[in-house]
């Protein structure tokens, strides 16, 4: 039901699931790894830059989810796809967030 929310053709509902997709990730299961993949990549693809900017907030809970060796294959293109993003929004977010993602420890395979 969750993923429906992420995909929505309403914005706000886009938004406000997107908003929400860090605590979601924080109680799900490792074995729903490609279900969360899919949905995470949905959300990064977005159009709507303010549903894009949650993602960051969303990528630390991310990393706990998955194996610390699966970070460089999945989260850095993740990080690095928001890094590039367009909007100004996105790039402010991940600039704020670079404390809390250095700990993951996913940034030393730049």
């Amino acid at each position: 039901m969750f993923k429906s929310l992420t995909t929505h053709e309403i914005p706000m509902v886009r938004k406000f699931a997107s908003k929400g997709l860090g605590g979601y990730l924080k109680v799900l299961l490792p074995n729903q790894e490609k279900e969360i993949l899919d949905m995470v990549n949905n959300v990064i693809k977005d159009d709507q830059d303010l549903v894009r900017i949650y993602m960051v907030d969303a990528l630390i809970p991310l990393a706990g989810l998955l194996a610390p060796q699966k970070h460089a294959q999945i989260l850095i293109p993740m990080f690095n796809t928001l890094a590039d993003d367009q909007s100004w929004r996105i790039k402010y977010a991940i600039c704020e967030k670079c404390q809390e993602v250095k700990k993951i420890k996913f940034l030393y395979f730049f």
